[in-house]
């Protein structure tokens, strides 16, 4: 993207590991994928409507990496695109920082179009590849 998606999310003390009192990698990834459909949604294809068309986007592989203890406090989330991968799915980068700019976490992840009917992989719907080019400046397609 030529920038990335951004949202601010703030971490309530109440979602902090009682023992460590951090937030749990587990929450990290929910949090990840918050974001992630909410970037989607801000695209113009909220994950209903993606539903609504028989396609579920399902994680085929990810890494992250943990780089600094999140406790109670705000976090920006990016999101940027870096590539489609043929016409059945694509790659983001994901980031979450600390203020003003401290990385936490740096993540990718390859997410696949899957049809809830026939159980398959499909490929990404023709408006979604559009916006995501459109949005993603000079991603290529592998």
């Amino acid at each position: 993207m030529s920038s990335p998606f951004e949202m601010n999310y703030e971490i309530p003390a109440e979602m902090l590991e009682s023992q460590y009192q951090h937030l749990h990698h587990a929450d990290v990834m929910r949090l990840l994928e918050k974001v992630r459909v909410q970037f989607l949604a801000e695209l113009g294809l909220p994950q209903e409507e993606l539903l609504r068309q028989d396609c579920f986007l399902v994680l085929q592989g990810c890494e992250v990496r943990f780089l600094r203890e999140i406790k109670s406090e705000s976090l920006r989330c990016t999101v940027e695109l870096i590539s489609l991968e043929g016409n059945t799915g694509f790659r983001l980068k994901q980031e979450m920082l600390k203020a003003p700019k401290r990385l936490a976490v740096q993540a990718f992840f390859e997410l696949t179009a899957m049809s809830g009917v026939r159980r398959r992989r499909r490929e990404l719907p023709e408006e979604l590849q559009r916006l995501l080019l459109q949005n993603g400046s000079s991603a290529p397609s592998v």
